[in-house]
């Protein structure tokens, strides 16, 4: 009786194994469906930087320097809105695991108005504080 049960969670195990593997690579293909916008948003960014180098690269190595420095502060900020898109998408997720696309819909409509609200008030911030940001890096 005791061989009988073992042989049934070894045939349990390969069974959940392979529906494991099955679901991973669904996963994983779900995974990489929605991660590619992302993944070309930090490219574009790195990328805008890099042309922001080459540019200013022919005036002198303190322009180079000057870019360098203004870009920090544009991934300090890119910070800031990545935190609250983690959030945002654990939140969505839980509500679409709860099968209640209403709430994951409202979930995502107020974060969308909170980024608009929010990266308008950074980039007056931002503005209107250039003197001090400068200060802060010591510029």
């Amino acid at each position: 009786m005791e061989n009988d049960s073992r042989n049934g969670q070894k045939e349990e195990a390969k069974t959940f194994g392979t529906e494991q593997k099955v679901t991973g690579k669904k996963q994983l293909g779900t995974v990489l469906h929605t991660a590619w916008p992302a993944v070309f948003e930090s490219f574009f960014i790195s990328l805008a930087g890099m042309i922001d180098t080459l540019m200013v690269s022919s005036i002198g190595s303190e322009a180079v320097a000057s870019v360098g420095l203004t870009t920090q502060p544009k991934f300090l900020g890119l910070a800031l809105f990545i935190a609250i898109n983690v959030a945002v998408s654990a939140i969505t997720a839980r509500r679409k695991g709860e099968k209640d696309p209403r709430r994951a819909n409202e979930t995502l409509a107020e974060a969308a108005i909170m980024t608009v609200l929010l990266g308008i008030a950074v980039t007056i911030a931002c503005v209107s504080g250039v003197r001090h940001l400068l200060l802060f890096l010591e510029v």
